[in-house]
């Protein structure tokens, strides 16, 4: 069944909210306080919401073969996850949000496996009835709703942004001498009290270069090798065609996308059964 961009981002404000309830209801149990871990200050968990509005589309192509369909979310949640953490990473190396699954290859993968199975239980549950809600809303309500969520999306965004960039310290200091606009310094002032509340040493910057996206061997890491690795594999063997035979050949190995699995693998491969020589001499490596 195909859905539209209105319906899929109803899926994921609904989705995206009871993850983040789920989450918020965990760590008020555990840790004896309400923490909002989400990405942005909207009570939504956007990562997982965009698994739900992925697999919403891809699922119901598979009929009732449930392997596959685990394999397919489980896929979909790690390059999110991967493509999510990166990106964080990349704004900001004082917030550690995205880091939501535990280090360690063992750890990471059963994470990643556990939760990949409780989101497929969730839609087989709930999708049926959010399809019959998707279309009993008009159209026009539906599009407000999305255009209004892009709003809200954006300015919370930009405004964790500036928060986390400028930092609590800097605000005050604006604040005291009148450079900044009051408004938006107490906005900026809350959402950093909320960031240090959920991520505890946000603001310690000899902690900053600890902080490393995907640290140590991770699922997150291979999901990366695999992609990049297929990919300029399949332009090497492009290339190559192109030169030798004269001929333009696509060497994907998918139908859609330039992708090599073979090199992806054999990337994979490599890294897995290298990463103890990490600290050892080329020479060594180019050896084994």
């Amino acid at each position: 069944m195909s859905y539209n961009s209105a319906q899929q981002m109803l899926f994921l404000l609904i989705y995206g909210f009871l993850a983040w309830a789920g989450e918020a209801t965990f760590f008020a149990v555990k840790e004896r306080k309400f923490i909002n871990r989400g990405l942005l200050t909207m009570p939504i968990n956007f990562e997982i919401g965009i698994v739900f509005s992925n697999i919403a589309v891809i699922l119901p192509t598979m009929g009732r073969n449930y392997a596959g369909m685990f394999l397919l979310t489980l896929a979909n949640l790690v390059i999110t996850r991967s493509v999510l953490g990166f990106l964080g990473s990349r704004f900001t190396k004082k917030a550690r949000w995205l880091e939501a699954a535990p280090s360690g290859t063992g750890k990471n993968l059963l994470f990643n496996v556990l939760t990949a199975a409780a989101i497929l239980l969730i839609y087989l549950l709930l999708q049926p009835a959010l399809m019959i809600l998707a279309e009993l809303i008009p159209d026009i309500v539906l599009e407000v709703i999305r255009i209004v969520a892009w709003i809200l999306i954006a300015a919370d965004f930009v405004t964790v942004l500036i928060a986390v960039k400028k930092g609590e310290d800097s605000f005050k200091q604006k604040m005291e001498t009148g450079r900044a606009d009051a408004a938006a310094a107490r906005i900026a002032r809350c959402v950093w009290k909320r960031l240090e509340k959920a991520y505890p040493g946000i603001s310690d910057e000899q902690k900053r270069g600890d902080i490393v996206f995907a640290k140590g061997m991770s699922l997150d890491k291979i999901v990366w090798v695999f992609l990049i690795s297929a990919l300029l594999g399949d332009i090497i063997e492009t290339f190559y065609c192109r030169f030798v035979g004269g001929t333009w050949m696509s060497r994907s190995s998918v139908v859609f996308g330039p992708f090599s699995f073979v090199w992806g693998i054999g990337a994979v491969l490599l890294t897995v059964s290298l990463i103890r020589l990490k600290d050892e001499n080329d020479r060594w490596v180019l050896l084994a």
